[in-house]
């Protein structure tokens, strides 16, 4: 990963202090000296951003690395011991040494090098790429590298620096977690399987009408192997006799079934609404929805290059309801040359 002029980076700097003969994790101490600073558990986990089991187990790992008790934990909280009142004078000065260490580090981060991206191919394809070319104008230094996948990177292992996922990671010491946006679950058709029905697309009565008969449609589904996904639940509640005419495993390839005409299909709102063939159903109200989070190591969140991709992620995720994304379809259109309902100059 590159870094700066001489190709340093904060999250390359793993830093373990020697206390004692004992060889420390900083991230343990950096544990310590919030739990001595809050005297709880529970209140230095909501300092640092962590679970409560994460403190305690990190506590535990410095007493055993130390051989020592740092504290007497009691319902009235974390009482320092006298081995941990020592500790906690030391650490303050590990944490001034370390703390100019980051900051003459910092000095060399510029808005320059490599940006590791993990996210899925159909929100990279429909929302991030056409929001991308301001990003690549204002940085053009910065180099994203996406990586299209639908599994959780391993951010902890530096398979990625920012994650977008729609669901939340369950554990990760050193994870930035940011709940970007919820969006709806909706249905969608394509505009020419519902005018070839009859249905006036001008008429949201007309339109509303459908939901009122889904399962006259015909409909595009998951395979039997994502059943359990909350789409596919949705769907067999809905419109449980419903003829699926095709039953695939990724949700672009649904998206593109449907908006080609082959049946109705639920999707999140946002990523329905940017296709250009594809009308959205106002009813029926289905109260599901689809949360997507902006993941990112701690170590390098703060870092020029990540800082300024994370922003523009936070930018156009997060700052637009699902109803403008109707708009999208204008960039869609503007960037991949898809035109709709119009006939191109000959």
């Amino acid at each position: 990963m590159e870094g700066g002029p001489a190709g340093l980076d904060r999250a390359w700097l793993p830093i373990e202090v020697r206390y004692c003969g004992a060889v420390l994790n900083w991230d343990d101490l950096k544990v310590f000296l919030a739990a001595f600073r809050e005297g709880s558990i529970g209140r230095a986990a909501e300092r640092l951003g962590v679970s409560g089991s994460t403190v305690s187990r990190r506590l535990t790992a410095l007493e055993e690395a130390l051989g020592q008790s740092l504290f007497v934990r009691s319902p009235d909280g974390l009482k320092p011991t006298p081995a941990g009142t020592r500790v906690w004078e030391d650490a303050q000065e590990a944490e001034r040494h370390v703390t100019r260490m980051q900051l003459g580090v910092g000095e060399l981060d510029e808005l320059r090098g490599s940006v590791r991206v993990s996210t899925s191919s159909e929100l990279l394809h429909s929302v991030i790429l056409p929001n991308w070319p301001e990003f690549a104008r204002t940085f053009p230094d910065i180099t994203v590298e996406f990586v299209e996948s639908t599994e959780l990177a391993d951010l902890e292992r530096w398979e990625a620096d920012i994650a977008i996922r729609a669901v939340r990671p369950e554990s990760g010491d050193n994870l930035v977690i940011t709940r970007l946006r919820e969006s709806e679950a909706q249905i969608f058709g394509a505009r020419r399987l519902l005018q070839a029905r009859g249905v006036n697309l001008e008429d949201r009565a007309a339109l509303a009408a459908v939901g009122s008969e889904l399962e006259d449609w015909p409909w595009v589904d998951w395979t039997s192997d994502y059943a359990h996904l909350p789409l596919a639940g949705a769907r067999a509640r809905l419109a449980p006799q419903a003829r699926v005419v095709m039953r695939l495993s990724n949700l672009e390839t649904i998206r593109l079934a449907a908006a080609a005409g082959m049946g109705l299909a639920l999707l999140p709102s946002f990523f329905g609404r940017v296709c250009p063939t594809l009308v959205c159903l106002p009813e029926p109200a289905l109260r599901s929805t689809v949360t997507l989070y902006l993941v990112g190591h701690a170590a390098v969140r703060n870092t020029a290059r990540v800082k300024a991709v994370w922003e523009h992620l936070v930018t156009f995720l997060r700052g637009t309801d699902d109803a403008q994304f109707e708009e999208g379809k204008t960039l869609l259109t503007q960037a991949y040359g898809v035109t709709y309902g119009q006939k191109r100059d000959s």
